[in-house]
Protein backbone atom coordinates (compact mmCIF):
# COMPACT_ATOMS: atom_id res chain seq x y z
CA UNK A 1 0.00 0.00 0.00
CA UNK A 2 1.30 3.17 -0.52
CA UNK A 3 1.88 5.61 1.90
CA UNK A 4 0.60 9.31 2.80
CA UNK A 5 2.86 12.33 2.28
CA UNK A 6 0.69 14.17 4.75
CA UNK A 7 1.01 13.80 8.24
CA UNK A 8 -2.32 13.27 9.91
CA UNK A 9 -2.41 16.23 11.65
CA UNK A 10 -5.96 15.74 13.72
CA UNK A 11 -8.48 12.71 13.07
CA UNK A 12 -12.17 13.71 12.95
CA UNK A 13 -15.68 11.71 12.83
CA UNK A 14 -17.12 13.20 9.88
CA UNK A 15 -20.84 12.31 9.31
CA UNK A 16 -21.20 11.88 5.75
CA UNK A 17 -24.48 11.34 4.26
CA UNK A 18 -24.53 7.63 2.79
CA UNK A 19 -25.26 7.81 -0.34
CA UNK A 20 -25.81 4.98 -3.19
CA UNK A 21 -25.06 7.98 -6.05
CA UNK A 22 -27.60 8.64 -9.03
CA UNK A 23 -25.21 10.98 -9.96
CA UNK A 24 -21.94 9.99 -11.72
CA UNK A 25 -20.79 6.75 -11.61
CA UNK A 26 -23.94 4.95 -9.67
CA UNK A 27 -20.91 3.29 -7.40
CA UNK A 28 -21.10 2.46 -4.14
CA UNK A 29 -19.32 4.63 -1.71
CA UNK A 30 -19.20 7.54 0.78
CA UNK A 31 -19.61 10.63 -0.72
CA UNK A 32 -18.65 14.55 -0.09
CA UNK A 33 -20.84 17.50 -2.07
CA UNK A 34 -17.02 17.72 -3.97
CA UNK A 35 -17.14 14.24 -5.15
CA UNK A 36 -20.92 14.17 -6.14
CA UNK A 37 -19.84 17.09 -8.30
CA UNK A 38 -16.78 15.48 -10.01
CA UNK A 39 -19.11 12.37 -10.65
CA UNK A 40 -21.99 14.32 -12.08
CA UNK A 41 -19.83 15.18 -14.99
CA UNK A 42 -18.45 11.69 -15.54
CA UNK A 43 -21.94 11.10 -16.95
CA UNK A 44 -21.40 7.08 -16.26
CA UNK A 45 -24.32 5.20 -15.40
CA UNK A 46 -26.55 6.43 -13.13
CA UNK A 47 -27.92 4.36 -9.71
CA UNK A 48 -27.94 0.93 -11.25
CA UNK A 49 -27.23 -1.10 -14.09
CA UNK A 50 -30.75 -1.15 -14.63
CA UNK A 51 -31.17 2.63 -14.96
CA UNK A 52 -31.02 4.34 -17.66
CA UNK A 53 -28.38 7.53 -17.65
CA UNK A 54 -31.06 9.80 -16.83
CA UNK A 55 -30.10 11.02 -13.17
CA UNK A 56 -33.39 9.33 -12.13
CA UNK A 57 -34.00 6.98 -9.10
CA UNK A 58 -33.53 3.24 -9.91
CA UNK A 59 -36.45 1.60 -10.31
CA UNK A 60 -38.13 -1.11 -7.76
CA UNK A 61 -36.18 -4.09 -6.74
CA UNK A 62 -38.96 -6.19 -6.31
CA UNK A 63 -40.26 -7.71 -9.60
CA UNK A 64 -39.15 -10.19 -12.16
CA UNK A 65 -36.98 -8.81 -14.92
CA UNK A 66 -36.58 -10.11 -18.52
CA UNK A 67 -33.91 -9.13 -21.36
CA UNK A 68 -37.00 -7.67 -23.31
CA UNK A 69 -37.58 -4.72 -20.12
CA UNK A 70 -34.72 -2.72 -20.82
CA UNK A 71 -35.23 -0.49 -22.82
CA UNK A 72 -31.97 1.00 -23.82
CA UNK A 73 -28.20 -0.57 -24.58
CA UNK A 74 -25.07 0.15 -23.19
CA UNK A 75 -21.49 -0.53 -24.54
CA UNK A 76 -18.65 -0.80 -22.81
CA UNK A 77 -15.06 -1.61 -22.82
CA UNK A 78 -11.97 -1.35 -19.96
CA UNK A 79 -8.68 -1.40 -19.86
CA UNK A 80 -6.84 -2.06 -16.68
CA UNK A 81 -3.39 -1.88 -15.85
CA UNK A 82 -0.90 -4.09 -13.02
CA UNK A 83 -1.30 -0.85 -10.32
CA UNK A 84 -5.13 -1.15 -10.62
CA UNK A 85 -5.96 1.78 -13.11
CA UNK A 86 -9.06 1.24 -14.62
CA UNK A 87 -9.74 2.63 -17.84
CA UNK A 88 -13.23 2.76 -19.58
CA UNK A 89 -15.27 3.98 -22.22
CA UNK A 90 -19.04 3.02 -22.04
CA UNK A 91 -22.21 4.51 -24.64
CA UNK A 92 -25.68 3.91 -24.03
CA UNK A 93 -28.16 4.74 -26.79
CA UNK A 94 -32.46 4.18 -26.33
CA UNK A 95 -33.45 0.69 -28.39
CA UNK A 96 -36.71 3.07 -29.53
CA UNK A 97 -36.10 4.03 -33.35
CA UNK A 98 -37.78 6.96 -33.17
CA UNK A 99 -35.28 7.58 -30.29
CA UNK A 100 -34.41 11.74 -30.28
CA UNK A 101 -30.37 11.95 -31.68
CA UNK A 102 -29.34 13.38 -28.29
CA UNK A 103 -30.64 10.37 -26.62
CA UNK A 104 -26.84 9.04 -26.69
CA UNK A 105 -24.74 9.31 -23.78
CA UNK A 106 -20.92 9.13 -24.25
CA UNK A 107 -19.25 8.13 -20.73
CA UNK A 108 -15.77 8.18 -20.13
CA UNK A 109 -13.63 8.09 -16.78
CA UNK A 110 -11.22 6.24 -14.42
CA UNK A 111 -10.95 3.91 -11.56
CA UNK A 112 -8.41 2.52 -9.35
CA UNK A 113 -9.34 -1.22 -8.37
CA UNK A 114 -6.56 -2.50 -6.70
CA UNK A 115 -5.77 0.36 -4.16
CA UNK A 116 -8.20 2.86 -2.41
CA UNK A 117 -5.69 4.75 -1.33
CA UNK A 118 -3.24 7.43 -2.89
CA UNK A 119 -2.22 10.55 -1.33
CA UNK A 120 -2.09 12.18 -4.88
CA UNK A 121 -6.06 11.56 -5.16
CA UNK A 122 -7.53 12.89 -2.58
CA UNK A 123 -10.47 15.41 -2.29
CA UNK A 124 -9.31 19.03 -0.84
CA UNK A 125 -11.66 21.72 0.88
CA UNK A 126 -11.57 25.05 2.43
CA UNK A 127 -14.16 25.16 5.36
CA UNK A 128 -15.09 28.65 7.34
CA UNK A 129 -14.44 28.45 11.10
CA UNK A 130 -15.40 31.12 14.14
CA UNK A 131 -13.74 34.06 13.81
CA UNK A 132 -13.53 34.24 9.95
CA UNK A 133 -10.89 32.04 10.24
CA UNK A 134 -10.49 29.33 7.24
CA UNK A 135 -9.33 25.51 7.46
CA UNK A 136 -7.93 23.40 4.89
CA UNK A 137 -9.38 20.14 5.09
CA UNK A 138 -7.95 16.72 2.91
CA UNK A 139 -10.03 14.01 3.17
CA UNK A 140 -9.75 10.37 1.35
CA UNK A 141 -12.76 9.00 -0.04
CA UNK A 142 -12.27 5.50 0.02
CA UNK A 143 -12.08 5.25 -3.72
CA UNK A 144 -9.36 7.00 -6.13
CA UNK A 145 -10.99 8.42 -9.16
CA UNK A 146 -9.99 10.05 -12.32
CA UNK A 147 -10.48 13.83 -11.82
CA UNK A 148 -8.94 13.67 -7.96
CA UNK A 149 -5.63 14.42 -9.48
CA UNK A 150 -3.65 17.06 -10.62
CA UNK A 151 -5.19 20.51 -12.03
CA UNK A 152 -3.79 19.16 -15.48
CA UNK A 153 -5.83 15.79 -15.40
CA UNK A 154 -9.13 17.97 -14.60
CA UNK A 155 -8.92 20.37 -17.18
CA UNK A 156 -8.33 17.18 -19.51
CA UNK A 157 -11.02 15.60 -18.05
CA UNK A 158 -12.91 18.80 -18.64
CA UNK A 159 -12.41 18.67 -22.24
CA UNK A 160 -13.17 15.24 -23.04
CA UNK A 161 -16.36 16.08 -20.91
CA UNK A 162 -17.12 18.91 -23.37
CA UNK A 163 -16.72 16.93 -26.19
CA UNK A 164 -18.84 14.02 -24.82
CA UNK A 165 -21.73 16.43 -24.35
CA UNK A 166 -21.78 17.33 -27.29
CA UNK A 167 -23.35 14.00 -28.69
CA UNK A 168 -22.03 13.63 -32.02
CA UNK A 169 -23.13 10.89 -33.74
CA UNK A 170 -21.02 7.55 -33.58
CA UNK A 171 -20.14 7.93 -37.37
CA UNK A 172 -18.78 11.24 -36.47
CA UNK A 173 -16.58 9.69 -33.41
CA UNK A 174 -15.46 7.22 -35.39
CA UNK A 175 -13.37 9.91 -37.72
CA UNK A 176 -11.45 11.95 -34.65
CA UNK A 177 -7.82 11.52 -33.87
CA UNK A 178 -4.92 12.30 -31.88
CA UNK A 179 -4.72 16.35 -33.30
CA UNK A 180 -8.66 16.63 -32.19
CA UNK A 181 -7.73 16.34 -28.74
CA UNK A 182 -6.01 18.86 -26.77
CA UNK A 183 -4.86 16.71 -23.59
CA UNK A 184 -2.07 17.19 -22.03
CA UNK A 185 -1.63 14.29 -18.93
CA UNK A 186 -4.60 11.59 -20.47
CA UNK A 187 -3.57 9.64 -23.41
CA UNK A 188 -5.53 10.68 -25.97
CA UNK A 189 -4.58 7.44 -27.71
CA UNK A 190 -5.59 5.09 -24.96
CA UNK A 191 -9.20 7.81 -25.28
CA UNK A 192 -9.68 7.03 -28.85
CA UNK A 193 -9.03 2.91 -29.03
CA UNK A 194 -11.18 2.60 -25.91
CA UNK A 195 -14.06 5.06 -27.24
CA UNK A 196 -13.77 3.14 -31.23
CA UNK A 197 -13.45 -0.27 -29.62
CA UNK A 198 -16.55 0.62 -27.93
CA UNK A 199 -18.99 2.41 -30.81
CA UNK A 200 -18.09 -0.80 -33.05
CA UNK A 201 -18.47 -3.43 -30.88
CA UNK A 202 -22.32 -4.97 -30.33
CA UNK A 203 -24.42 -3.87 -27.68
CA UNK A 204 -24.10 -5.90 -24.22
CA UNK A 205 -25.86 -8.71 -23.26
CA UNK A 206 -28.06 -8.35 -20.35
CA UNK A 207 -28.60 -10.25 -17.09
CA UNK A 208 -32.23 -11.96 -16.46
CA UNK A 209 -31.59 -11.60 -12.58
CA UNK A 210 -32.94 -8.47 -10.81
CA UNK A 211 -30.43 -8.43 -7.82
CA UNK A 212 -27.72 -8.25 -10.46
CA UNK A 213 -29.50 -5.33 -12.63
CA UNK A 214 -30.05 -3.19 -9.75
CA UNK A 215 -26.82 -3.19 -8.23
CA UNK A 216 -24.69 -0.30 -8.86
CA UNK A 217 -22.58 -0.40 -11.84
CA UNK A 218 -19.29 0.50 -9.98
CA UNK A 219 -18.62 -1.07 -6.27
CA UNK A 220 -15.85 -0.12 -3.84
CA UNK A 221 -16.34 -2.30 -0.58
CA UNK A 222 -14.06 -3.21 2.65
CA UNK A 223 -14.65 -4.84 5.76
CA UNK A 224 -15.53 -2.48 8.22
CA UNK A 225 -12.69 -3.30 10.98
CA UNK A 226 -10.24 -5.84 11.28
CA UNK A 227 -10.76 -9.24 12.34
CA UNK A 228 -8.16 -12.13 13.19
CA UNK A 229 -5.56 -9.33 11.63
CA UNK A 230 -6.78 -8.50 8.23
CA UNK A 231 -9.99 -7.82 6.12
CA UNK A 232 -10.95 -8.21 2.74
CA UNK A 233 -11.98 -5.49 -0.11
CA UNK A 234 -13.75 -5.77 -3.52
CA UNK A 235 -13.89 -3.47 -6.41
CA UNK A 236 -15.52 -3.83 -9.29
CA UNK A 237 -16.95 -2.24 -12.56
CA UNK A 238 -20.35 -3.80 -13.94
CA UNK A 239 -22.49 -3.36 -17.14
CA UNK A 240 -26.24 -4.38 -17.74
CA UNK A 241 -25.47 -7.09 -14.44
CA UNK A 242 -22.17 -8.59 -16.02
CA UNK A 243 -19.08 -8.03 -14.13
CA UNK A 244 -16.56 -6.71 -16.69
CA UNK A 245 -13.46 -5.94 -14.15
CA UNK A 246 -13.17 -7.40 -10.53
CA UNK A 247 -10.37 -6.99 -8.34
CA UNK A 248 -10.77 -8.68 -4.54
CA UNK A 249 -7.42 -8.17 -1.82
CA UNK A 250 -6.40 -9.06 1.98
CA UNK A 251 -5.57 -6.04 4.08
CA UNK A 252 -3.00 -6.64 6.52
CA UNK A 253 -2.87 -3.59 9.45
CA UNK A 254 0.59 -2.25 9.78
CA UNK A 255 -0.50 0.87 12.14
CA UNK A 256 -3.08 2.86 13.51
CA UNK A 257 -3.27 5.15 10.38
CA UNK A 258 -5.90 5.56 7.52
CA UNK A 259 -3.69 4.07 4.92
CA UNK A 260 -1.25 1.97 7.57
CA UNK A 261 -1.78 -1.40 5.98
CA UNK A 262 -0.42 -4.02 3.50
CA UNK A 263 -2.08 -5.78 0.72
CA UNK A 264 -1.95 -9.48 -0.11
CA UNK A 265 -1.34 -8.11 -4.00
CA UNK A 266 1.50 -6.22 -2.99
CA UNK A 267 2.94 -8.93 -1.21
CA UNK A 268 2.88 -11.31 -3.95
CA UNK A 269 4.80 -8.78 -5.98
CA UNK A 270 7.42 -8.14 -4.21
CA UNK A 271 7.88 -11.45 -2.96
CA UNK A 272 7.37 -10.89 0.66
CA UNK A 273 3.99 -13.51 0.95
CA UNK A 274 4.15 -16.97 2.64
CA UNK A 275 3.48 -20.03 0.58
CA UNK A 276 -0.13 -20.34 2.67
CA UNK A 277 -0.14 -16.64 1.26
CA UNK A 278 1.15 -17.75 -2.47
CA UNK A 279 -2.01 -20.10 -1.65
CA UNK A 280 -4.69 -17.89 -0.95
CA UNK A 281 -3.72 -15.49 -4.14
CA UNK A 282 -3.99 -18.31 -6.26
CA UNK A 283 -7.62 -19.22 -4.99
CA UNK A 284 -8.51 -15.27 -5.04
CA UNK A 285 -7.39 -15.24 -8.88
CA UNK A 286 -9.36 -18.40 -9.42
CA UNK A 287 -12.80 -16.79 -7.70
CA UNK A 288 -12.39 -13.08 -9.14
CA UNK A 289 -11.81 -15.18 -13.12
CA UNK A 290 -15.22 -16.90 -12.56
CA UNK A 291 -16.69 -13.71 -11.57
CA UNK A 292 -15.57 -12.09 -14.05
CA UNK A 293 -17.89 -11.77 -17.10
CA UNK A 294 -20.63 -13.51 -15.55
CA UNK A 295 -24.04 -12.88 -13.62
CA UNK A 296 -23.37 -14.74 -11.09
CA UNK A 297 -21.24 -14.16 -8.02
CA UNK A 298 -21.92 -17.25 -6.07
CA UNK A 299 -20.70 -19.64 -8.72
CA UNK A 300 -19.10 -22.93 -7.68
CA UNK A 301 -18.79 -20.90 -4.40
CA UNK A 302 -19.26 -24.70 -2.40
CA UNK A 303 -15.46 -24.75 -3.51
CA UNK A 304 -14.47 -22.10 -0.84
CA UNK A 305 -17.21 -20.74 0.89
CA UNK A 306 -16.14 -22.36 4.00
CA UNK A 307 -12.48 -22.77 3.38
CA UNK A 308 -9.28 -21.27 5.31
CA UNK A 309 -6.18 -20.43 4.18
CA UNK A 310 -2.68 -19.12 5.18
CA UNK A 311 -5.17 -18.09 8.26
CA UNK A 312 -7.85 -15.92 6.11
CA UNK A 313 -11.29 -17.43 6.14
CA UNK A 314 -13.13 -16.96 2.87
CA UNK A 315 -16.18 -17.62 4.39
CA UNK A 316 -16.34 -13.87 5.01
CA UNK A 317 -15.30 -13.16 1.61
CA UNK A 318 -19.08 -15.23 0.60
CA UNK A 319 -20.27 -12.93 3.17
CA UNK A 320 -19.80 -9.58 0.80
CA UNK A 321 -20.61 -11.20 -1.87
CA UNK A 322 -24.00 -12.28 0.00
CA UNK A 323 -24.42 -8.31 0.85
CA UNK A 324 -24.61 -7.46 -2.71
CA UNK A 325 -27.17 -9.80 -3.59
CA UNK A 326 -29.16 -8.92 -0.97
CA UNK A 327 -28.68 -4.97 -0.58
CA UNK A 328 -27.06 -4.98 2.74
CA UNK A 329 -23.91 -4.04 1.60
CA UNK A 330 -23.89 -0.54 3.14
CA UNK A 331 -21.28 -2.16 6.29
CA UNK A 332 -19.00 -2.20 3.27
CA UNK A 333 -18.85 1.10 2.35
CA UNK A 334 -15.02 1.86 2.53
CA UNK A 335 -14.56 4.69 5.24
CA UNK A 336 -13.67 8.60 4.65
CA UNK A 337 -11.12 10.37 7.19
CA UNK A 338 -9.38 13.46 7.48
CA UNK A 339 -6.18 13.23 6.78
CA UNK A 340 -5.09 17.29 7.35
CA UNK A 341 -7.06 19.68 8.81
CA UNK A 342 -5.10 22.81 9.47
CA UNK A 343 -5.89 26.50 9.75
CA UNK A 344 -4.94 28.78 6.30
CA UNK A 345 -5.78 32.07 7.37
Amino acid sequence: MKKGRYERLLCLVLSFAVLLTVTGCGDITKSSSKEAEIRNQEEASAGSDRTPNTGKDAKSRNHETSSAEWKFYRKLTTEMSDDGWCYYFEVEDSKDPDKSPDRIVYSFGAVNLRYNYDPDYVISEVREGTGGKKYLEVYATGAIRLGYGSAAEKEDLETIYSLLREKRPEEEMLKLTVDDLKLSVIDPSLFLRLMKKTILKEPHVATNKPAYADMPSQGFLVEPSYMDGYKFQMNFIKCMGYFEEVFIDVRYPSGEGYADYEQLSDLIDNGHATEEQIQLWNTIETITEHIKGSDDLLQDAEAYQNAEIAEVSLSRLYAIFESLINFTYSDYFPPTDTIVFEEIS
